[in-house]
């Protein structure tokens, strides 16, 4: 078989009719796909599509095939006596085909047909939906229109957003023709659902002039038709698509744009047009009415922005006029060509606050030109010509001779790998060559900040051109020069900015060594990526600057996660769309994926996007809730952060990885949200296959796994409710009380000696002032992890989560009080408190969550006791009843200090008790058992 019939027959698979199809192809086809001729053109094509157009539906077909040739080559080895067996097909994977036929044109007509069988069967082939409605099966084709716009919401929010917008735009325009021809206004109120669900598409797509255009015809067709029910969300989809217009980039901006969105909002009689009647519309009011608000305070800042451009604008114009003026006096015999410069570059507008940017300094650069012995007249034609996207006015030929000249060739060279060009491989070339003479004309002569724009251009000149091994090499110098720089700077809050000027340093560097197969590299990259924050808020205690510039990984780290016998490292890396991750194995040998995994913060935040008020997508309880008439939490949370651990199942059959191993794993970005050991792994939670524990990294592991583990014999518990808690409308409140007094007292009963500070006694001084060294430290109180402030502002974990405490001898008010008094990370450094060689457990809400900080860590209290010394760590990641987190301490207490079983040992038998206990019938009830068992994640020292 030669490569174009292998080509076929992948492209026959996934681009068959049906699913069931595919896999009958790919049955009927399984010696020519298990070839290794086959997986060669597979890999070439899934490299190809990545490269070309990233994690693709195309891309997620042929990667799903290529595990479903793995599968099948492992299921037919495993019954090598009958490869034949059609029954082998029931275990594998699913694949999944990428349709050619949904168009407009053909959803409407499987609807007009009134062929329910065809309706049926195509829409069992679509991507799995939450909102998933057998209206669209109903022969009533009103109905059928309206499920067909329940079921398309998901798609058009994002879940397949090209599929929703060809359901969404058919169920519009089939509405349209229906009532034109019947005047049945169930088929105006359809029209309405399909425009709003395709504007959401098209807007979710970044389309926002095609937005523009189709708001406006909608609004004109249905008010023609005397209905505005639509008209407010129509009408605001345009302000934010001008909005979004208005903002091209960080530093472009369009007037015409922005003005026509504060005219919609000021013209517009918003209280007219918002329902308030009708009870039903109670919800959509206020749905409305936030999204208003929350457009009207981002054209407030939008207007700051208006002005600083206008500003800038008059004052670089003055400031190059005035240098124009200065120029001509000292080169006299240049005045009539620097005469009709100035007259230029005074009546010349740009449409946008870049454009202008870049035609200044390309303005600098005719001076530097001309100083430097060119001709002015080169300037004059230069500007005369393609402005826009002219790269490169002059020859760079001639040697360096100043500053002004290299910083120019940097800029220029820069331009010629901006996303928008499309230079032809000569100009690449030529651009090399003037980056390799910047670079050793800026060593030379010591600028280091040329030296390191230089070393960033010059990468993405080795990334165009394909020779990565040179691209990972000149990130490593840049990486290098930075921590040198970072290193000379005392000020913590200026050290953590040090990477600001290359935001992609990190992220570029894990995707070329992941390119590459370079793991170790990768792990190095990976740590020193995710924050440097921690060292730098040390750096302010101390007054010291770090000993070691480079932040790599202690040479003792892999020699001492050795000694721990069944322990691996589990360390990620989060970019905007996937996520790099490294697995060091208890022997010592590096892992990686065969692919990144493809989630990244853009899909994450969708997901996991935190509302501490109604709906936490964190907390199991909210999983599939409604949070508007168009939005809900997801309901499959687990089963989506499946890829973060689903890579290691090859590990477990390579018996790298083993049952009841331990897993210790270093998060980043939202990952610190989530507990790992609840995602499913090999069909149940990864709990059941290892224990698990985090770190904040390698060098943090190291310093744990230095000291020798120690069973606390002494104890301090703190002990406080809330005056909610002692609310009379309660039913339970006696429980809950006797729940926050179990563990303390527990403690007190116990061979353990201590003490305990309860209730109104609780306050700040009062609990800095207790000892905490070498202790087992347990606190039962209330822990809150604001994301925004009363005024919705956003707000820091490091200066406002944490415990809520008693103050001037009362007790909290409520659980969400943001204005009581608070043990916070920032408490736990200003006040020096010392929990060296400690065992603390957050018997809390919320207590575990942490967020992406300056320099990447994650600021939370988790993080601030274990930078004060604790030893381990319990906390929650939700709003855990009191008693399942009293039941869940107790259980741990007794096995560690007791019975003589490690922290991780501990840890992982009172989850899978609490899980074994949820299964009873009386919690059947609960859809989500998750909530009972899975929200105690434990940190830092497992043994």
């Amino acid at each position: 078989m030669n490569e174009n019939q292998a080509r076929e027959i992948i492209e026959a698979i996934i681009t068959a009719p049906t699913v069931s199809l595919a896999v009958e192809y790919a049955w009927v086809d399984r010696q020519q796909l298990l070839s290794p001729t086959c997986f060669r053109v597979l890999m070439t094509m899934l490299q190809a599509e990545n490269e070309q157009w990233g994690n693709s539906k195309r891309y997620e077909a042929l990667l799903r095939l290529k595990y479903f040739r793995t599968v099948l080559f492992q299921a037919q080895s495993q019954n090598a006596d009958d490869t034949d067996d059609r029954r082998i097909t029931s275990t594998l994977p699913e694949l999944m085909v990428v349709s050619t036929t949904i168009t407009v044109e053909n959803v409407m007509q499987l609807f007009k047909s009134g062929d329910i069988t065809a309706r049926k069967a195509f829409f069992a082939e679509l991507p799995r939906s939450h909102m998933e409605n057998q209206l669209v099966l109903s022969s009533e084709l009103g109905l059928a229109l309206r499920g067909l716009n329940i079921w398309s919401d998901p798609y058009c929010q994002g879940g397949d957003i090209e599929l929703g917008m060809a359901l969404s735009k058919a169920a519009y325009q089939l509405s349209q023709q229906l009532f034109d021809a019947s005047q049945n206004r169930n088929f105006l109120t359809t029209a309405e659902g399909g425009a709003h669900n395709y504007a959401i598409a098209l807007k979710a797509s970044g389309q926002h002039p095609e937005v523009l255009q189709f708001t406006s015809e909608a609004i004109q067709w249905l008010e023609a038709r005397e209905s505005k029910d639509m008209t407010p969300e129509l009408l605001l989809d345009q302000v934010e698509a001008h909005i979004n217009l208005a903002q091209v980039n960080a530093e472009q901006f369009d007037q015409s744009h922005f003005e026509q969105a504060e005219t919609l909002l000021k013209q517009t009689d918003w209280q007219a047009l918002i329902p308030v009647d009708r009870p039903a519309d109670h919800q959509r009011q206020v749905d409305l009415n936030e999204r208003l608000e929350n457009i009207k305070q981002l054209v407030i800042v939008l207007a700051q922005q208006k002005t600083n451009y206008v500003e800038t604008i008059k004052q670089t114009r003055y400031k190059m006029l005035e240098m124009l003026k200065s120029l001509a006096a000292i080169a006299p015999e240049y005045a009539d060509f620097i005469a009709e410069l100035e007259l230029m570059i005074d009546q010349d507008i740009p449409g946008s606050l870049e454009e202008w940017a870049i035609r200044s300094q390309r303005a600098m650069d005719w001076m530097t030109h001309v100083l430097s012995g060119g001709n002015p007249s080169d300037i004059i034609n230069a500007y005369h010509g393609d402005r826009s996207t002219e790269l490169d006015p002059f020859q760079f030929e001639n040697p360096i001779r100043n500053r002004d000249q290299l910083r120019q060739r940097l800029r220029h060279a820069g331009l010629i790998f901006s996303p928008k060009q499309q230079p032809e491989a000569k100009e690449i070339e030529q651009a090399g060559s003037v980056l390799t003479d910047a670079l050793q004309w800026a060593r030379d002569h010591h600028f280091a900040e040329e030296e390191n724009d230089a070393l960033w251009i010059l990468y993405l000149y080795y990334n165009r051109v394909a020779q990565y091994p040179q691209a990972v090499e000149t990130l490593k110098t840049l990486w290098a020069n930075l921590e040198v720089i970072r290193s000379r700077i005392a000020n913590p809050l200026e050290r953590a900015g040090v990477m600001d000027k290359f935001p992609h340093l990190f992220s570029s560097l894990c995707r070329s060594l992941h390119q590459l197969n370079r793991p170790a590299e990768l792990m190095q990259a990976i740590e020193g990526g995710k924050g440097r924050y921690l060292a730098d808020v040390l750096l302010k205690q101390t007054n010291q600057l770090e000993q070691d510039p480079s932040f790599s990984i202690p040479t003792q780290f892999f020699d001492k996660l050795k000694e721990q016998k069944n322990a691996h490292y589990l360390t990620y890396f989060v970019d905007a769309e996937e996520t790099y991750v490294v697995l060091i194995a208890k022997d010592g040998t590096f892992h990686i994926p065969d692919d990144p995994i493809p989630l990244g913060k853009t899909q994450l935040q969708e997901w996991l996007g935190y509302d501490n008020k109604d709906h936490d997508p964190l907390n199991p309880q909210n999983w599939g809730k409604s949070i508007s008439r168009v939005r809900s939490v997801v309901s499959d949370l687990t089963n989506r952060l499946a890829p973060l651990v689903s890579w290691l199942e090859d590990l477990v059959e390579q018996s790298i990885l083993q049952q009841d191993d331990h897993l210790c794993y270093c998060p980043d970005a939202q990952l610190h949200l989530i507990p790992l050991h609840y995602i499913p792994f090999r069909g149940e939670p990864l709990v059941q296959f290892f224990s698990v524990s985090r770190i904040h990294g390698a060098a943090a592991l190291t310093a744990i796994l230095n000291r020798k583990p120690l069973r606390p014999a002494q104890y301090t518990a703190v002990r406080i409710s809330a005056q909610s808690d002692r609310n009379p409308e309660l039913s339970n409140v006696e429980e809950k009380l006797a729940a926050f007094r179990r563990v303390p007292e527990w403690l007190r009963q116990s061979r353990l000696t201590g003490q305990i500070v309860a209730e109104e006694d609780a306050d700040l001084p009062t609990v800095a002032a207790l000892p905490f060294k070498q202790r087992l430290v347990h606190f039962a109180t209330h822990g809150i992890f604001p994301d925004r402030d009363h005024e919705n502002r956003e707000v820091n974990p490091y200066e406002n989560s944490g415990l809520l405490l008693a103050q001037h001898g009362q007790l909290p008010a409520t659980k969400e009080g943001m204005d009581s008094s608070l043990l916070t990370p920032q408490q736990v450094f200003d006040r020096k408190l010392d929990f060296w060689g400690s065992h603390v457990t957050l018997s809390a809400c919320v207590s575990g969550l942490a967020k992406e900080g300056i320099g990447g860590d994650a600021l939370g209290l988790e993080w601030a006791l274990l930078q004060a010394g604790a030893t381990s760590l319990l906390a929650t990641h939700w709003d855990v009843d009191v008693e399942w987190v009293a039941e869940f301490s107790e259980m741990f207490y007794q096995k560690w200090l007791f019975e003589g079983v490690s922290r991780a040992v501990a840890w992982r038998e009172s989850v899978l008790n609490l899980m074994k206990k949820n299964s009873l019938p009386e919690y059947e009830a609960t859809k989500h058992l998750e909530y009972f068992w899975a929200a105690f994640s434990l940190s830092g020292d497992w043994r």
